[in-house]
């Protein structure tokens, strides 16, 4: 256990855990079982917290594995589209909006690029 898992599960700071949950969780480093199951709880209870947490820092490949992973309801797909275009976020932006068939679940038969708010 390093000792970023061990300030993860001590801690009450909310912001602290969200960081050491995405980065921990997404890095595709082995982590413990167990408590790679308590980062994956973690982060759906607060999926959109880590999902803007994401997007602040600019990660790619942890927004991939974010969507790739289910973490995203049809509400969350589409606010992702649009944060990272707001963002400046352009790959993350073009990578959901390309995905978004397979990603999204509940995608728009009719238009795959509209929005429902």
């Amino acid at each position: 256990m390093q000792q970023t898992d061990e300030t993860f599960l001590t801690t009450t700071q909310e912001p602290l855990k969200l960081s050491i949950a995405v980065s921990r969780y997404f890095s595709g480093e082995t982590i413990d079982p167990s408590l790679k199951e308590r980062y994956e709880k973690f982060l759906r209870q607060r999926s959109r917290a880590a999902m803007l947490h994401i997007i602040k820092n600019g990660s790619f490949q942890e927004m991939v594995k974010m969507a790739e992973g289910g973490f995203l309801s049809h509400r969350l797909y589409q606010e992702a589209i649009l944060k990272t275009a707001d963002a400046g976020q352009t790959e993350m932006t073009v990578y959901l909006l390309r995905h978004r068939e397979r990603l999204d679940p509940a995608t728009e038969e009719n238009d795959p690029f509209a929005l429902d708010f």
